[in-house]
C-alpha cells in the first residue's frame, strides 16, 4: 500500500467517527489482542482480539468498532489472514479500512508515528431484534472475536497501540467502540483495559490515562493546553527543540487542568513538550510553531 498523506489520512479517518449514544453501561470489558503464534506455513505471528466480560451482567453485542496503530516499520498486515470468529447468525467481522507506513510525525506521541499503520475491523448488527452475541457476566475465559497475521522484521515483536480516547486523539477523534442491543436500542459499553499480549506477557493501556491536549497545533504566539483531568500533584512543563535543547521550562501546580503557554518568543519549528507530575506520571506532546 503507497504511503498516505497524512491529511488525507485524517480526513478519510473521521469519515469513521460514529455518533456517541447518550447511555452507558455499567458492565466493564476488557480487549486484548492476544499472540497466538505462527501460522502453519510461516513465522508470520497472528493474534486473536478477545473480549473478557466481568461485570454482573450479561452483555449482547451489537456493533463492534475494533481501531489498532501498530509499527509499519517492524511489521506488515496480511489482509487476507483476517478470519471473523463471530457466530454465524451474526454479521461478520470486515476490516475497513488499512493504511501502511503513514507519516503522521507532529500528529501525535506514540513512538513510531513516522512509520504508522492503523487497522479497523468493524461490524454492526443490521437487525437489532436478532440474537446477538452474549458475553456472560463473570466469566473466567474471553470469548474470540477475530483473527489477524502480520509480516515481522527480524522475528520481533511488533508494538500495537489501542485507539483510545486521552490517547491517541492527536491523530483522530475516532476509537475502539462497543455497543450492547436489548433487542430496542444500542448502548455503548465501557472498556477499562486494553491490552496486548505477547508470548503470555501482557501489557495494559489504562482506559483513563493521564493526558493533555493542546490548540492551535500549529500554534503562533500562544498555545493552550487542556489536560483530561486536573493535575493530582505539582507538575512541571518543559519544551525541547528536536535537538533536545531546553527552551522553556514552566511549573505548573496542583490542581491545574488548562494553562496558556506564550510562544512569541519562540522560533519556527517542530518541539517536543514534556509534562511530569512529582509522582513520575508523564504527558508528552508533539507541536510546531509557524508564522502561518
Amino acid at each position: 500500500m503507497k504511503r498516505l498523506d497524512i491529511k488525507l489520512f485524517i480526513i478519510i479517518f473521521f469519515i469513521l467517527i460514529i455518533p456517541n449514544w447518550a447511555v452507558s453501561l455499567n458492565g466493564q470489558v476488557t480487549l486484548t489482542l492476544l499472540e497466538i503464534g505462527p501460522s502453519s506455513q510461516d513465522e508470520n505471528k497472528c493474534y486473536q482480539v478477545n473480549l473478557f466480560n466481568h461485570s454482573s451482567k450479561d452483555l449482547t453485542l451489537a456493533g463492534q468498532n475494533y481501531r489498532l496503530y501498530y509499527d509499519a516499520s517492524k511489521a506488515f498486515l496480511i489482509e487476507n489472514s483476517i478470519s471473523s470468529l463471530l457466530p454465524k447468525d451474526y454479521t461478520n467481522l470486515h476490516l475497513v479500512q488499512h493504511f501502511f507506513d503513514v507519516d503522521a510525525s507532529g500528529f501525535g506521541a506514540l513512538p513510531y508515528d513516522g512509520h504508522l499503520g492503523f487497522i479497523n475491523l468493524a461490524t454492526d448488527l443490521l437487525n437489532h431484534t436478532d440474537k446477538g452475541l452474549v458475553l456472560p457476566s463473570n466469566e473466567t475465559t474471553s470469548i474470540s472475536i477475530a483473527e489477524m497475521c502480520f509480516n515481522v522484521v527480524d522475528d520481533v515483536n511488533p508494538t500495537f497501540t489501542w485507539a483510545q480516547d486521552n490517547l491517541t486523539h492527536t491523530y483522530a477523534t475516532a476509537f475502539v467502540e462497543l455497543t450492547s442491543t436489548d433487542g430496542k436500542q444500542e448502548t455503548k459499553i465501557n472498556i477499562d483495559n486494553y491490552n496486548v499480549t505477547h508470548a503470555g506477557v501482557t501489557s495494559t493501556q489504562e482506559a483513563n490515562v493521564w493526558s493533555a491536549k493542546m490548540f492551535p497545533n500549529p500554534f503562533l504566539n500562544q498555545l493552550e493546553i487542556t489536560f483530561n483531568n486536573a493535575l493530582n500533584d505539582d507538575a512541571v512543563l518543559k519544551m525541547y527543540d528536536i535537538f533536545g535543547q531546553l527552551i522553556i521550562t514552566q511549573p505548573l501546580s496542583k490542581g491545574t487542568q488548562a494553562i496558556k503557554l506564550e510562544t512569541a518568543t519562540v522560533s519556527n519549528g517542530a518541539y517536543i513538550i514534556e509534562i511530569e507530575q512529582k509522582d513520575g506520571s508523564k504527558s508528552i506532546l508533539k507541536a510546531v510553531k509557524t508564522n502561518n
